[in-house]
């Protein structure tokens, strides 16, 4: 039966294991849910076509009020009851095509997702998410068939929640991946930028697990109408910074690339002019893993910027950008940077702007000791500005050079 050698991963062996432990009238309802939650590409309930937004969110609405209608109203779900192929009648009609159809898709896999939804079902993170270790990630779950059932009923009940609230792939290039959502509102684009951003710099259980939760929460009643998704997860990501805050080379996570990016596209109107205004408004997150010096450490040519050791490795002298930039631009002057970067603006050579903060960085005619201070400065004053925190706020303060805020 399986002359190819190929074993059974990890996620088939386990939905036997789950399924072998339930009783016989949960059975055809749970294998119905892992059939239809395990095609992560294809949201369980899209758009019609030419159907309104405020219809689509009734019937969304409606769904986080009943999960379980969702799985009458599959095709795919249903059973054929025919014995044979000879039994089932031949139909002339074409089949429908009344939803709208993208090129999306999930930002978790499966296997992923399984481990968030067993988490929030335990009310743990102590259960693990390691793909590779997901058969004993779920011996948490142990043989009780109430707690069993109460996971496929998560499955389904998160899975629509995730869906709705949850950002989505799209890839227009092969290279570049863009961000879609089916939650609609005046912030909409924001919401996309901030869970983007989110995506590339923070492990996925740290940011969904206490966004899940509270999609719970406020789902099944009417405060959903008035849930400011964003003040919520600005909120959220604030508080989880705190104590001391480093920005230097060697010391600096990456995520604080990634944060400033997004409070320079948020301000993008007041910060940048023209062309540059223009990239900024097209700006999209990528998991880019390179930290770059600007002026660099071991410059390749003559170069007019010098710059000492302690200042070269300030957050001033910081970008980050893919690896196969990096390798472009390592160790160049700041002069052949600088028309390097022009050249994707104006779109003279193929490439894009991969760091909004870089952007800001190449407005700068001569990069010197003063101006390496001033874009550091005022970098530093934008993350002041995103943080409630007097605490924060101070231990930011004290990182600037001058204790006044740089006009930008």
């Amino acid at each position: 039966m399986n002359e190819a050698g190929k074993g059974l991963e990890n996620h088939e062996i386990l939905k036997v294991r789950l399924l072998k432990k339930l009783g016989e009238n949960d059975f055809d309802q749970c294998t119905k849910i892992w059939n239809m939650v395990s095609q992560m590409d294809k949201c369980l309930v899209r758009q019609k076509e030419k159907e309104l937004v405020e219809d689509f969110k009734k019937r969304i609405f409606n769904a986080f009020a009943n999960p379980f209608q969702v799985l009458a109203h599959d095709k795919d779900s249903v059973q054929q009851k025919s014995d044979t192929i000879s039994n089932i009648k031949a139909v002339s009609n074409k089949p429908a095509t009344n939803v709208i159809n993208r090129d999306e898709g999930a930002i978790l896999d499966f296997q992923e997702f399984l481990l968030l939804v067993l988490a929030l079902t335990m009310d743990s993170v102590s259960t693990g998410f390691d793909k590779n270790k997901l058969l004993k990630s779920f011996e948490a779950l142990g043989d009780e068939q109430k707690l069993i059932k109460s996971f496929f009923d998560n499955l389904l009940k998160y899975r629509l929640l995730f869906d709705y609230f949850i950002i989505r792939t799209t890839s227009t290039d092969g290279r570049t991946t863009t961000y879609s959502l089916n939650y609609s509102n005046s912030l909409k684009q924001a919401l996309i930028h901030y869970q983007s951003m989110l995506n590339v710099s923070t492990s996925y259980n740290i940011w969904l697990i206490p966004l899940m939760k509270e999609l719970d929460k406020i789902s099944s009643d009417e405060k959903a109408k008035d849930f400011k998704f964003l003040d919520f997860l600005k909120t959220w990501d604030n508080e989880r910074h705190g104590g001391e805050i480093h920005l230097n080379y060697g010391s600096i996570s990456r995520y604080w690339f990634w944060r400033l990016d997004y409070y320079l596209w948020e301000r993008r109107d007041e910060l940048f002019e023209s062309k540059a205004k223009e990239i900024a408004n097209h700006y999209v997150f990528r998991p880019n893993r390179s930290i770059e010096h600007i002026a660099p450490q071991t410059p390749k040519s003559n170069s007019s910027v010098n710059l000492k050791e302690s200042l070269l490795h300030t957050f001033g002298n910081l970008a980050m950008i893919s690896s196969g930039q990096n390798s472009s631009l390592q160790n160049e002057s700041y002069e052949i940077k600088k028309a390097y970067i022009a050249s994707f603006i104006n779109g003279s050579v193929g490439g894009s702007i991969e760091s909004l903060k870089m952007l800001k960085i190449f407005e700068f005619e001569t990069w010197n000791e003063e101006n390496v201070k001033k874009h550091h400065d005022d970098m530093i004053e934008i993350f002041i500005t995103s943080f409630d925190k007097e605490s924060l706020k101070k231990a930011l303060k004290k990182l600037k050079f001058h204790n006044e805020s740089i006009p930008n």
